[in-house]
């Protein structure tokens, strides 16, 4: 009786030992390098997901990436910022080679300040866009009693002197240093 409950034991173990081998035979690794399509150089920082997963790296500067998926079901996502994405299914795979088409974007809107110009997503501070048409449409002596109300944060007052220009402030009279444009 316990010969055959002994033998039965590593019977069982045997098999759960050829299971788990099957399950970790599942996941594999996959290499790969990332190019642009028109002039073939590598494209550095390109993210290479699993679709689905939060399974994710970068390509390096020479373009080359290294991701292990859990199964050849897998999908990859390759996408970077001025390429189209591209889905690729893994397959039996263990390496690829992928060229990204570049897109063409175009900008929106750019801001320009006393001291360059920028794109408005980028810019850290506080921006305020203020219609030209509508200064324009309204009868005012000078520009800055036109800004008055047009911009939060910007304050137009006068020293009260007759013929003296306006005063602009930006964020109020408390404001540390000085904080007139």
């Amino acid at each position: 009786m316990i010969a055959k409950s002994t033998s039965f034991m590593v019977l069982l173990g045997a098999l759960l030992l050829l299971f788990s081998n099957d399950l970790f035979a599942q996941q594999k690794t996959i290499t790969g390098n990332i190019t642009s399509n028109s002039n073939n150089q590598p494209v550095a920082g390109a993210t290479v997901t699993i679709r689905g997963t939060n399974i994710a790296t970068q390509t390096n500067a020479e373009g080359n990436f290294t991701i292990t998926v859990p199964n050849e079901k897998s999908t990859l996502v390759i996408t970077n910022v001025g390429f189209e994405p591209i889905q690729i299914d893994v397959g039996s795979r263990t390496s690829l080679n992928v060229a990204l088409n570049a897109t063409n974007t175009t900008l929106n809107e750019i801001v320009v300040t006393g001291y360059s110009s920028q794109v408005k997503k980028s810019i850290t501070g506080s921006v305020a866009v203020v219609n030209i048409k509508e200064l324009v449409a309204n009868p005012g002596s000078n520009i800055q009693n036109l800004l008055q109300g047009r911009a939060a944060g910007v304050t137009v007052g006068t020293s009260g002197v007759p013929g003296a220009g306006a005063s602009v402030r930006m964020h109020g009279y408390s404001t540390f240093g000085n904080n007139e444009p």
